[in-house]
């Protein structure tokens, strides 16, 4: 006997059964409460992991908790929510996880503003240095999709993605509410003798 269960746009699992075995019903809610309660347990432990974590974000490589991957476990949840596979009570509960994000470039950029505010909050503003090296020079950008990079070259390229026009207004609006902000802070050949210090 063959038992399919099929749902457009996933991969078919097909289990063959003996003709004395259980019949197809039982063997289908089997497995659907095994695969919940595995669900239940990598979900309990992501809660626990940003209980203890205050202010930290789920980061795919480095996350893991009671010997589970949860960090990739999560990432999984977040292409599912993206593919409209994730039912809406799951990712309820999943945005009740501390440091949950359902898009990780958009929870570096704020992560990144907030290091911004943190600065001009010590310092009065982040208006660059009228000469020399930049003044972020050593600090870094939160990392979203790839690695973090040098601060200022975070900042370089917002200012270059809002003069080509593809810089968000809510991006833009984040940006110019810390204090000393400006699109035009430093002579191009500035950034670029920046570049090429770090190259």
């Amino acid at each position: 006997n063959g038992l399919t269960r099929r749902r457009a746009g996933v991969p078919q699992v097909t289990f063959h059964l003996p003709g004395w075995g259980p019949d197809e019903e039982t063997v289908w809610l089997r497995l659907v409460s095994e695969v919940s309660d595995m669900w239940e347990q990598y979900y309990a432990a992501c809660l626990e992991w940003g209980w203890r974590n205050p202010g930290r974000r789920m980061q795919h490589a480095t996350c893991a908790a009671d010997g589970r991957q949860i960090g990739a476990w999560a990432a999984k949840q977040r292409r599912a929510y993206s593919a409209g596979m994730l039912t809406a009570q799951r990712a309820e509960l999943l945005q009740q996880v501390p440091g949950w994000f359902w898009d990780a470039d958009a929870a570096a950029f704020t992560e990144t503003i907030g290091k911004l505010q943190a600065f001009a909050d010590a310092h009065g503003t982040v208006e660059e240095a009228a000469t020399g090296t930049s003044r972020f020079d050593g600090l870094y950008s939160s990392s979203g999709v790839g690695r973090p990079e040098r601060l200022w070259l975070w900042l370089a390229r917002q200012r270059q993605e809002y003069r080509q026009g593809s810089l968000p207004v809510a991006r833009q609006q984040q940006l110019e509410a810390v204090p000393g902000w400006a699109w035009t802070p430093v002579p191009a050949e500035r950034v670029t003798t920046w570049f090429c210090s770090v190259t």
